[in-house]
């Protein structure tokens, strides 16, 4: 447990890279407008944050779970929701919400989703149908951030085999090699 100005936050680690992000559209009375999900095809292994490829996959029953307790917190419009999936014990763990429109917008406007126009829609409080389908399988290139990566990765790998000379073990946690 650690204090920020006389308010306790709890962390706990979780270790693997299971790392899950919904991002969904409610409407003012908390109904789901549409909901997103990807499959994070490559990131820089140091931190799961820089994705340059990805898959649209249909949503699961934890976009349900994500979307619900978004509405239970009274939010509306975009909303992003991260989890970590710990392998402990199987279950998604809460890493960060996120009341606006998560990175990589071009996604889902590439989908068909002009996600900007329909929260206007909401914030209007026009009538929105839910958004059922989008089509599965597409890949998501970011081509300059992709060999930008490649660079970070190649500096990384003697920094890492550095490190593990040195600490004579591997990484701290084995299923996360960095």
């Amino acid at each position: 447990v650690v204090k920020t100005h006389g308010n306790p936050i709890i962390q706990e680690y979780i270790p693997g890279r299971q790392r899950k992000t919904v991002d969904v559209l409610l409407d003012k009375n908390g109904h789901l407008i549409f909901a997103f999900q990807k499959k994070i095809l490559r990131n820089f292994r140091v931190t799961t944050q820089l994705v340059t490829v990805s898959e649209s996959i249909l949503p699961d029953a934890h976009v349900i779970k994500s979307a619900k307790f978004a509405q239970k917190l009274g939010w509306w419009g975009s909303v992003s929701v991260g989890t970590l999936r710990d392998p402990r014990d199987g279950l998604c763990k809460l890493m960060e919400i996120n009341p606006r429109s998560s990175q990589q917008l071009w996604h889902r406007t590439e989908l068909g989703f002009n996600e900007p126009w329909m929260c206007k829609k909401v914030a209007r409080q026009e009538p929105m149908e839910l958004v059922k389908d989008y089509p599965e399988g597409i890949l998501f290139v970011s081509p300059i951030e992709d060999l930008q990566l490649l660079g970070l990765q190649l500096l990384h790998l003697p920094i890492y085999k550095f490190r593990l000379s040195v600490q004579r073990s591997g990484p701290a946690d084995q299923l996360s090699p960095t």
